[in-house]
């Protein structure tokens, strides 16, 4: 696959500041940064990027990640046993192999600390993004946004109680506070879709707003802002959605959670074929924004429109599983921004789970058009979406 599929927002200029992060000894900006290329299929086999990947991963103390990049590497290095990198990166696996194992590093899943109560790249994002915010202050009975708005705008509830009212679903108060603020509209920004909810003040209320068009201002100008939104997406939004499906319903909380940051995001132009019928494609998906379509080949050969996937959409499970082709194609209708679940990273799950195996299988045996989750319109909206800014108790 090329990277002309994919979208390339700006990845030479996130390359050249990664390595000017590494250089200025910023290793966590590194850090980020790199990470952010080698969730990129465009750029994840790229030894430099994962050279220099892994360096800020032991400068970060994330020595398992570290230790996985090379262990990478070092299995495409048996293709060319001259390459003498390979005597630095085993002698740098040897260190990592002692520090991971004797018990003094604690491992993490993909790098993500998944305390619930508190997670510093969530009050990192809230912190950077809504200093650029506007403090309104609205009075009891005011509407913040009605159900079908066009989306212009998220906010941070940071004093008082606001109603969501959707339309045949049970009114939802929401409490905000300064250290435990919570998030409105991140759904629209995200998605693309119209507003899903009326909101209106039930009280006096303090919020932050930020535009849209600031937030694309601002991850053009600083790099670190796009993974932490992805993180934010995957943690809060993907981690909800794979519990409404009854195969990820059945793990615990921090399996999901440990699921749903597994995932990488990836960005596709109009009319490109992502999975074809009849052939392999080791990878699930779930859609953030944009459109999807589902062909299946009829008798006389042609592709025939069978269903379509839209933001919260989940479809492809059988791509989990070894071996499994697709009774159908799934075409990009519009760009569209899709987490995808690698089956390597599922593995160890199933390994762990042998249900699991048993239960996609099955899932990819119905018909076509039912290999899909189309999750009911107040399930984006039930997710958790408040920020724990009050680590400890200390943080204020």
């Amino acid at each position: 696959m090329s990277g002309s599929d994919y979208i390339i927002d700006d990845s030479s200029n996130t390359f050249r500041a990664a390595m000017a992060a590494e250089e200025a000894g910023e290793y966590e900006k590194a850090y980020r940064l790199f990470g952010e290329l080698w969730e990129s299929e465009f750029w994840s086999e790229d030894r430099d990027v994962l050279l220099h990947y892994a360096n800020a991963s032991e400068h970060v103390g994330d020595h398992t990640r570290a230790l996985n990049i090379y262990t990478k590497l070092m299995e495409s290095m048996t293709l060319n046993p001259s390459d003498t990198t390979g005597t630095l990166i085993q002698a740098s696996m040897s260190r990592l192999n002692e520090l991971v194992h004797d018990g003094s590093v604690e491992t993490e899943i993909e790098g993500h600390n998944l305390d619930v109560a508190y997670d510093d790249e969530e009050a990192r994002l809230v912190d950077q993004l809504f200093k650029y915010a506007t403090e309104l202050s609205l009075p009891a009975g005011a509407t913040i946004c009605e159900a079908e708005d066009i989306a212009n705008h998220m906010w941070l509830l940071i004093d008082g109680q606001v109603d969501v009212l959707i339309s045949n679903i049970t009114t939802t108060t929401l409490t905000g506070s300064r250290t435990h603020p919570c998030l409105m509209g991140e759904v629209a920004y995200f998605t693309g879709m119209r507003r899903a909810a009326t909101l209106k003040c039930t009280t006096d209320v303090k919020l932050l707003e930020l535009s849209f068009n600031d937030i694309v201002e601002l991850e053009s100008k600083d790099h670190n802002v796009q993974p932490l939104l992805d993180h934010l997406f995957r943690s809060r939004l993907g981690y909800h959605l794979l519990s409404q499906h009854d195969i990820f319903r059945k793990l615990d909380d921090e399996e999901r959670k440990e699921v749903a940051l597994s995932m990488r995001h990836t960005s596709y132009l109009p009319s490109k074929i992502l999975v074809e019928q009849g052939l392999p494609r080791d990878n699930a998906f779930m859609v953030q924004s944009g459109t999807l379509l589902m062909l299946k080949k009829g008798e006389g050969g042609n592709f025939e429109l069978i269903s379509s996937m839209h933001p919260g959409d989940i479809f492809h499970l059988g791509g989990l599983l070894v071996g499994f082709r697709a009774p159908y194609r799934v075409v990009t209708g519009t760009p569209c921004r899709l987490l995808r679940l690698k089956a390597e990273l599922f593995e160890p799950m199933m390994k762990k789970h042998p249900w699991l195996i048993k239960d996609i299988l099955a899932h990819s045996r119905e018909e076509a058009e039912r290999q899909i989750l189309h999750p009911e319109k107040e399930n984006l909206w039930a997710a958790n979406r408040y920020i724990n800014l009050d680590k400890n108790g200390t943080k204020k």
